[in-house]
């Protein structure tokens, strides 16, 4: 058996190598890249999501401690305020008492049946000691407790204000509205949210056990940052899912509550690593090619050595004088030296005239065969570069596809160079178009509002102060209609714009303003794509209600919206469309809040829905 590898081989896998490592090497380096860029995506997504968690407490507490102060008020001017029950059940206010310095209840607010004792426990008092002495610190202000038992031994948190008669006012709130947000927060196979108190006991949790019995989680590092005010992204070992988790976590600023919305860590690399997937197949297709062409070249360099070995086979079995043809390709001076020596000694034996005509005939023979050998090899070296040319042009292609998502600004910030100074070009020359003028400065404006679109949304989402001014309301419709044109030509959908006869003078923010009314159009045209062409149609209107109030209707004429919809469709994250993230209606709820008006939406009798944008009375008008 023959033990020596040969020099083809060996030559074989040392060029497979120096591909393939480099290969392997720029895969792990890859997968880490996917890795910290998907943990760098957690911050957006996960710490967005929290954002989101922290904005509705903060409402919701706002709107209870509102409900308590109002209450409050009732008690110092004698009445019972039986009126806001209904409340109550809203925002789980159980009950509200008035309490002497002695605890004993003088006056009471209760949703349901009566409150289960008539002077405040003891244990109650012992849960709630810390509450109380702050409370008697800053006399007439709301104290919000962490969560305690109630006599029920049901999750609770209490708002206690100490009055002037050394009294106190106490409200007990259940934790259901905090379940429920929490629960409204699921992706992935183990992505949820938890919500805690100031002390690390849970408010709102998956594990139903953990809420019933107000766990104490301070001692996880992700609480232990929140207890302490901070905010940010950290990989811990839960011990709800026994597994590494990465957290978005936050500190709502009112209430101290903690906020963390986790992911199972593994769940966060594995979707990373199927990303990648596409990656290594190209590298390990870019590989076996390589390996090809290095088996191809290696055959190449051998073939020469090969052909000296071969000659010198023959020589020694029939003594013929075959020589070695000169190598006309690009070879190592080695091999081109071995080639000579043995030429050399081919000459030496023999008689001279026939050594020279058998070297003259074999001479010919072996141009012939050189120059089909040489076309041959040419052609084949043609078919290689071809098909080596083709992966600079991939890996061009994904360096272009990286950068471009980071460099939007650039680009636009350069069209309205460019066409601000093509206008400025064609306005010094004479015979300009003023259709080209006019075609450039829309183009220049609409670039510069892509711009301001995208900042402005950044402001709002940043809770930055807004740029009010006086807008026409009937003008930002007819700008928002020109912007939906052509998507309303896309599909076959006609729009209808109904304005008020006087000129609607607001005192708001046009982008914002035209934002909503571009979304609510964008969803009209979208709800319609599913009926006849001949029957889709948009009309937006404006006009002023009978109590002042100055509105924007957006309707259309499709299938209507089922109960179940129409019931979460300013929730955030509820969407209809596979591709949506259900924040469109969300962000014009809050846009128009922000503007002290609303947004609503009524059923039409046949098909078709109506949403619309009320601003306040306030608004002035001006006649036209």
């Amino acid at each position: 058996m023959n033990k020596h590898i040969s020099l083809h081989k060996i030559l074989f896998f040392c060029f497979t190598g120096l591909v393939s490592v480099p290969a392997i090497v720029l895969v792990i380096w890859l997968e880490r890249s996917v890795v910290n860029s998907s943990i760098e995506g957690v911050k957006d997504k996960h710490l967005v999501l929290a954002q989101s968690i922290s904005l509705a407490i903060s409402r919701y507490v706002r709107d209870v401690e509102s409900i308590f102060n109002y209450v409050r008020g009732e008690y110092e001017s004698g009445e019972t305020p039986h009126g806001k029950l209904g409340l109550f059940a809203d925002t789980r206010i159980r009950y509200i008492v008035r309490m002497d310095r002695e605890f004993t209840i003088d006056r009471r607010t209760v949703r349901d049946g009566d409150v289960p004792f008539s002077r405040l426990p003891a244990n109650m008092r012992n849960a709630l000691s810390d509450t109380l002495a702050a409370a008697r610190k800053q006399i007439g202000t709301p104290i919000l407790s962490p969560a305690v038992f109630n006599q029920k031994r049901s999750p609770s948190i209490y708002f206690i204000t100490a009055e002037t008669d050394g009294g106190f006012t106490i409200a007990e709130i259940g934790t259901g509205y905090l379940v429920e947000l929490q629960k409204g927060i699921k992706f992935g196979n183990g992505g949820h949210a938890a919500i805690v108190d100031g002390l690390g006991h849970v408010l709102a949790h998956p594990i139903q056990s953990w809420r019933d019995s107000i766990r104490d989680i301070s001692a996880i590092e992700p609480v232990k940052k929140m207890i302490a005010g901070g905010s940010g992204v950290l990989v811990f070992d839960s011990p709800a899912a026994n597994k590494t988790m990465i957290a978005g976590y936050l500190t709502e600023p009112k209430t101290g509550w903690g906020i963390m919305v986790p992911q199972p860590y593994q769940e966060l690399i594995a979707e990373a690593r199927r990303n990648l997937t596409g990656e290594i197949v190209i590298i390990v297709i870019a590989t076996l090619l390589a390996s090809i062409a290095s088996w191809w070249l290696s055959r190449q360099l051998v073939a020469p050595i090969q052909r000296i070995a071969d000659a010198a086979r023959g020589y020694q079995q029939s003594r013929s004088m075959v020589s070695v043809p000169e190598i006309e390709t690009p070879m190592p001076q080695e091999i081109r030296v071995l080639a000579q020596a043995y030429n050399s000694l081919i000459e030496s034996a023999g008689e001279q005239q026939r050594e020279l005509e058998i070297r003259v005939e074999q001479r010919t023979a072996d141009l012939r065969g050189e120059v089909a050998e040489r076309k041959r090899i040419e052609q084949k070296l043609r078919e290689q570069q071809a098909q080596l040319a083709h992966f600079p042009r991939l890996g061009t292609m994904g360096e272009m596809a990286t950068g471009f998502a980071h460099e939007l600004n650039q680009p636009l910030s350069a069209i309205c160079a460019y066409i601000d100074g093509s206008i400025n070009r064609l306005r010094e020359s004479a015979g300009a178009s003023d259709d080209i003028i006019q075609a450039l400065e829309k183009a220049s404006e609409q670039a510069q509002r892509a711009g301001m679109v995208i900042r402005r949304i950044r402001d709002f989402v940043q809770d930055k102060e807004r740029e009010f001014d006086e807008i026409d309301l009937n003008e930002t419709v007819r700008d928002a209609a020109g912007l939906l044109e052509n998507e309303a030509q896309l599909g076959t959908v006609a729009i209808d714009l109904n304005l008020s006869s006087s000129d609607l003078v607001v005192y708001a923010d046009f982008v914002q303003i035209q934002q909503v009314i571009l979304n609510l159009g964008r969803n009209a045209i979208d709800s319609m794509l599913s009926i006849p062409a001949e029957s889709r149609k948009v009309v937006i209107q404006t006009y002023v209600s009978d109590d002042g109030s100055v509105n924007v209707t957006v309707q259309d004429s499709g299938s209507g919206l089922d109960q179940e919809v129409i019931d979460h469709i300013f929730d955030p994250f509820f969407t209809t469309k596979p591709e949506g993230l259900g924040m469109g209606l969300a962000i014009c709820k809050s846009i128009a809040e922000v503007h002290g008006g609303r947004i609503w939406h009524r059923p039409l009798d046949g098909n078709g829905s109506i949403f619309g944008l009320t601003l306040p009375k306030e608004i002035q008008l001006r006649d036209a």
